[in-house]
């Protein structure tokens, strides 16, 4: 796909949503979940380790399997492409940001819109009593060293001991109503819908794209591998920190 088509796709809106996945963040050392070698799926089997079922009977598996992913999200910082979409809203043409990424990366690259609709790494709560806590950098630290952590509310009630588990979605939960809801009421009011590094598989986020086509909505997809959608999308393919960020320049220059 010519950049040009997609520069005049950006030139011509003012009201873009953009959808983000694991691939805007593998440039910032964070593993995506299905790429050879690198993926955090690629030696686990994702329903045995971040399903809610699965969870209740063995959060350790559970934590052992998120140490390697906390670990390279604690030393992550946002890149180019993150810093492409800051520059972008303060152009005046994105209006929210919907990602799958539990990072954090674009809230702290100084986007101001953000949903997070697969949940954040923020807080976590107690699976039996609903007791939510917030977490830091510190409580992390503590979790990697000391393993799976335990409500302390249960503990104090002499109730039995019940894990906590991180504000994440794991597969058998549903996804934040309110944050999927506000999500789906900006881009219903978008004019164009921009895929950044998702590979479009796991629904119902994977089906956002479909639902602006049936709008009328057009979609232009970044990615370094194919997806689902490339047929009917405008596509640019390659390393989204460097395909976007040449993209926003060229709209700066163009301003």
């Amino acid at each position: 796909m010519k950049n040009s088509e997609v520069i005049e796709i950006f030139e011509e809106s003012n009201n873009i949503v953009v959808i983000s996945g694991a691939g805007i963040s593998v440039p910032s050392g964070i593993p995506d979940f299905r790429s050879a070698n690198s993926g955090v799926w690629e030696n686990h089997d994702p329903m045995k380790v971040a399903n809610i079922v699965e969870f209740h009977k063995n959060p350790d598996a559970f934590y052992d399997w998120l140490e390697p992913l906390v670990e390279s999200m604690k030393t992550a910082e946002p890149n180019d492409a993150h810093l492409a979409l800051v520059e972008l809203e303060e152009m005046g043409k994105l209006s929210g940001i919907v990602t799958q990424n539990i990072d954090g990366l674009h809230e702290r690259a100084g986007s101001s819109n953000v949903f997070p609709v697969h949940g954040h790494c923020n807080s976590m709560t107690c699976v039996s009593c609903g007791e939510k806590v917030q977490t830091t950098k510190e409580t992390w630290d503590e979790i990697l060293e000391d393993g799976t952590p335990w409500c302390e509310v249960c503990k104090e009630n002499d109730s039995e001991l019940s894990p906590m588990k991180p504000d994440v979605v794991l597969f058998g939960e549903n996804l934040p109503i309110e944050v999927y809801d506000d999500a789906i009421k900006c881009l219903e009011e978008s004019d164009l819908c921009v895929v950044i590094g998702s590979s479009l598989q796991v629904a119902p986020v994977s089906l956002l794209p479909g639902l602006a086509m049936s709008m009328d909505i057009p979609v232009v997809i970044f990615n370094i591998g194919e997806t689902m959608m490339d047929d009917y999308s405008l596509v640019v393919q390659g390393d989204v920190s460097k395909t976007l960020p040449a993209i926003v320049k060229k709209l700066q220059e163009t301003s």
